[in-house]
């Protein structure tokens, strides 16, 4: 960058841009290398987010831009979003070259060292940020993030902007952007991309061309070529557009974001005193042309009328001179009269000759006294300028600041919104558990009330002395394995070591038909239908049944 700096107080240089305020010049990557210099040396380091970057940091870089570059205000978003990229490159720059987890702070500081760029206190903030949690997420994040990106381009550093112009001195007219997305990531050498997933695109590309050409008619706001394959755009960078315009000052729907009343009236204000600044600026170029003109026609008016008094202070001199050795006149060549003539005017000519030179000199000192208070009156008007535009500076700073500052408090609302909105959905999710739990609960109770119930109306169809018919209680239930006689119901009574309940009665095994079938509630030894022939055990309710044929046999006759 020594050849930006070495041309010294030479006029600014002009920056071409195109339509969207981003360069695309032959001096486009000169502009933006600068940028990145001034970034280096003038914008702190101590600072987690972009816009917590003092505003005066910011505005003193485009100052110091404006010394070598015509920026026009169309290019401020370029400078800014520029600035912001090679601020936390520059950041993960140093990162990377100096910072290791197992080294101690002393280690690290030596970085300073090395890079003179980064002062004692940034240093400090940037190792205690490095070893922090939040900066570890965010490392994590970006290597996730770095990870997934499989679309990769083939046009270096040359900007998508630069390559627009490019194709559009080729082509005759402003390529689209699905045209500069096949540009920038094909290789020129072996028209080879770098990637599969890169292929793909391209092939969506050529596939959409054919499938729906009326989207080539279609602008980025209504939706082009490359929408249609990559989806929406998200807000901040537009593909195959590049740094500067955002998704919302492109005017694509559903990207804008909506600013509050007194944000608007904030960059309003602040618009109207830059212009004014501007004005005033401008006008004190100006001022200082015009007085330096009529500064300089009166050193020369003063410079004539001082060569004009040299000169007649000369002459009289040559005069005085003269008329000393003047020759004495021949005896009888000049009569007395004559004499006394001669005399006469020789002293009215001095007086004359002294006569004028004392008006060159009183005119003189008026033209000098003229010229001191026009300095003086110009020199006050100089200083009201300067005074003035300090009275915008700080207005305009004053601005700035009330924007920055009603931004971060709109994040912050947004934040504490997002928190609210997240709380009342964990809240909202935690009643419906809890509602869910208590109707799980409820249909629980209302399941035991009803077994219970029906456990009561199976005590009492079986009643004792009835024959039943006993079906497995493991694996197929509706498999009979024996044949017996009910001979308890009360749930108090002890059968194989244990009470009978709600759920069991006490039977007497009359005809075995499973013998391997498994018994509910073992006795001993005896485990098995086989082994429970003649004996008395515990029965389920629910796996057993009257049995009917033996209800018929011993139902009495009907009358006749």
């Amino acid at each position: 960058m020594h050849t930006v700096y070495d041309r010294g107080n030479q006029p600014p240089v002009p920056v071409s841009f195109n339509e969207k305020g981003q360069p695309n010049g032959d001096n486009a990557s000169e502009f933006s290398n600068f940028i990145a210099t001034l970034v280096k040396t003038h914008i702190p380091l101590g600072h987690e987010d972009w816009r917590l970057v003092p505003v005066e940091k910011k505005n003193a870089l485009l100052t110091t831009l404006r010394k070598y570059y015509v920026v026009d205000d169309k290019l401020k978003d370029y400078v800014m979003g520029t600035a912001h990229k090679k601020w936390r490159d520059f950041k993960a720059d140093l990162k990377k070259k100096f910072f290791k987890p197992e080294k101690t702070d002393e280690e690290i500081l030596t970085l300073r060292v090395e890079d003179n760029r980064v002062s004692y206190d940034d240093c400090v903030w940037l190792i205690k940020f490095w070893r922090s949690e939040e900066a570890e997420k965010r490392s994590e994040q970006g290597k996730k993030n770095r990870s997934s990106q499989k679309v990769l381009h083939t046009s270096g550093s040359k900007s998508h902007a630069r390559v627009a112009a490019e194709m559009h001195k080729e082509k005759g007219y402003a390529p689209r952007r699905d045209e500069v997305f096949v540009r920038t990531h094909i290789s020129k050498r072996d028209e080879t991309t770098m990637t599969a997933e890169t292929s793909k695109v391209i092939k969506d590309i050529d596939t959409a061309i054919e499938e729906h050409p009326e989207l080539l008619e279609k602008s980025i706001q209504q939706g082009d070529i490359l929408s249609h394959v990559l989806g929406k755009e998200r807000n901040g960078y537009v593909r195959c557009v590049g740094l500067g315009p955002t998704a919302g000052s492109l005017g694509i729907p559903g990207a804008q974001k909506l600013k509050s009343t007194k944000l608007q009236m904030a960059e309003l204000e602040a618009e109207k005193a830059w212009r004014t600044n501007e004005a005033l600026m401008d006008h004190m170029d100006d001022f200082k042309e015009d007085t330096k003109a009529q500064m300089d026609a009166l050193m020369a008016e003063m410079a004539e009328m001082r060569s004009m008094l040299s000169q007649s202070i000369a002459g009289n001199k040559n005069f005085m001179h003269t008329s000393e050795i003047q020759p004495e006149a021949s005896v009888g060549e000049y009569s007395t009269a004559d004499q006394s003539v001669h005399d006469v005017d020789s002293i009215g000519e001095e007086e004359v000759v002294m006569q004028e030179l004392r008006e060159a000199q009183q005119q003189y000192e008026k033209k000098r006294a003229e010229a001191a208070q026009l300095i003086r009156k110009k020199k006050e008007a100089a200083q009201r300028l300067n005074n003035e535009a300090e009275l915008q500076k700080r207005k305009e700073a004053e601005l700035l600041h009330k924007k920055k500052e009603e931004a971060l408090m709109q994040k912050n609302n947004e934040q504490d919104m997002q928190k609210k909105r997240e709380i009342e959905s964990k809240k909202k999710q935690e009643d419906l558990m809890q509602k869910k739990k208590e109707q799980d609960m409820q249909k629980k109770r209302e399941a035991d009330l009803k077994k219970k119930k029906e456990a009561t109306v199976t005590q009492k169809n079986h009643q004792k002395g009835n024959e039943v018919i006993l079906f497995n209680v493991y694996r197929d239930h509706t498999t009979p394995v024996a044949k017996a006689t009910i001979l308890a119901t009360d749930r108090k009574k002890i059968v194989g070591g244990r009470e009978l309940g709600t759920e069991c009665c006490e039977v007497v095994v009359n005809y075995i038909i499973k013998r391997d079938a498994i018994l509910p509630r073992p006795i001993g030894d005896v485990t098995t239908m086989g082994q429970a022939q003649g004996r008395t055990i515990a029965w389920l309710y629910k796996h057993l049944e009257v049995d009917k044929s033996k209800m018929k046999q011993a139902s009495p006759p009907q009358e006749e």
